[in-house]
């Protein structure tokens, strides 16, 4: 059944509020997939503090600005849009995953920002380390020479103690 005039408003207006939070958009093409497999997708994005949405691309062509008119208008298939709402490397990373377990699943592009993301840019970004992976990195580099140094401190102060023992034996 189609949409009201007042429904498809609605849709619109979501989707801006949506478009004006996510930090990243992906374009997928989701043709071949299950209602099962769709959800699968959606509970994982959920757990990242993502959202999955299908959507028309008449809807999403009156959202854009002119300079994604175009590019959107190009897209094929059946068009999800998944919003990275907190991090634009995770949702990029869970779309790509799904989209080698699932033949039908494809990520076909994205904006991150104002600027149009291609095919690779996308497959790109999801080889990128998260920011939590960032994080993990950096503490571990800034925690590893204090370490060192704490262990060469102790290791001349073990040294010590068994000198001065021996030298109470003697």
């Amino acid at each position: 059944m189609p949409k009201t005039r007042k429904q498809k408003e609605k849709i619109i207006k979501e989707l801006e509020e949506t478009l004006t939070k996510a930090k990243i958009v992906l374009f997928t093409d989701h043709y071949g997939l299950s209602a099962n497999e769709l959800n699968e997708l959606r509970s994982k994005l959920r757990e990242n503090n993502c959202k999955y949405q299908v959507i028309k691309k008449t809807l999403l062509c009156k959202v854009v600005n002119d300079n994604l008119k175009q590019k959107v208008e190009e897209l094929q298939g059946g068009l999800g849009l998944v919003f990275g709402l907190e991090d634009e490397i995770v949702p990029v990373k869970i779309a790509s995953k799904f989209a080698k377990e699932k033949q039908n699943f494809k990520v076909l592009g994205g904006i991150w920002g104002n600027e149009y993301l291609g095919e690779q840019d996308a497959a790109d970004l999801a080889k990128l380390p998260s920011k939590q992976e960032l994080t993990a990195l950096l503490v571990g580099g800034l925690k590893a020479p204090l370490t060192r140094f704490v262990g060469d401190l102790k290791s001349n102060l073990v040294k010590l103690v068994y000198i001065l023992d021996s030298l109470t034996k003697k």
